[in-house]
């Protein structure tokens, strides 16, 4: 009644020279460029230490974890050994400084609960736009520690660095974008921590645009919007 599908055995033929190493976190985010970078997100985020830990440093971990070395497409100014994630960083700390001049406070004043969640949700959505693209624009095989094929990864399921010890990368030129969309909000559910997505998801309004801006639609994302677009 139905058609199978042969599951694959083993990638198209790949050189063993082609194969990138599965990093450790520390080690990928303690380039200079990705320091200065987690320096100064650190700097503009006004979420007390704790709660920097776990629900901004946390969620750039795990997003770690899934893009490793991956490069942003094949030809553009993210092309390089860890452009997705080096895009990420990019994207969220001119956020951060956009944001800032939208929220002016005098010298004396404080941040108010409600304006830390909206910062929050900003350096959430940074982090996370567009990830979709990990499941559709990549077809990504995993090796073992002895360079032995594994399997094709499923992004959805688990971080790339699950069991594995090495993996290649193609690109698939996939352009569906009504698809990429929906994926994005999975990708997003995901990679964020379940504190961050409990603090987001119990204020509705905040949710509303935060769903709209991880969903690329911007017809009610407001200030946030005007923010990710420039």
């Amino acid at each position: 009644m139905f058609k199978t599908t042969q599951i694959p055995k083993g990638p198209p033929a790949t050189s063993q020279k082609n194969l990138t190493k599965i990093q450790a976190i520390k080690a990928i985010l303690s380039e200079e460029k990705r320091m200065i970078l987690l320096t100064q997100i650190e700097k503009a985020c006004v979420l007390e230490p704790p709660l920097y830990e776990s629900l901004v440093k946390d969620l750039i971990n795990n997003l770690t974890m899934h893009c490793q070395l991956l490069p942003e497409s094949e030809n553009s100014f993210y092309s390089q050994p860890g452009g997705l994630i080096d895009y990420a960083l990019h994207r969220t700390d001119a956020a951060l400084s956009l944001f800032k001049q939208f929220v002016i406070l005098d010298q004396n004043e404080t941040w108010s609960d409600e304006q830390k969640l909206w910062q929050y949700a900003l350096i959430s959505d940074s982090l996370v736009q567009g990830m979709g693209k990990l499941y559709l624009d990549y077809t990504i095989h995993r090796y073992d520690q002895q360079k032995k094929f594994i399997d094709l990864w499923a992004p959805l399921s688990e971080a790339l660095t699950e069991g594995a010890s090495y993996y290649a990368h193609q690109f698939t030129g996939t352009q569906d974008l009504t698809f990429l969309h929906r994926l994005n909000l999975l990708m997003a559910r995901l990679l964020m921590p379940s504190d961050g997505f409990a603090f987001i998801a119990n204020a509705p309004d905040v949710f509303a645009v935060w769903l709209s801006l991880i969903d690329e639609d911007y017809c009610i994302a407001g200030t946030l919007c005007a923010i990710l677009i420039r």
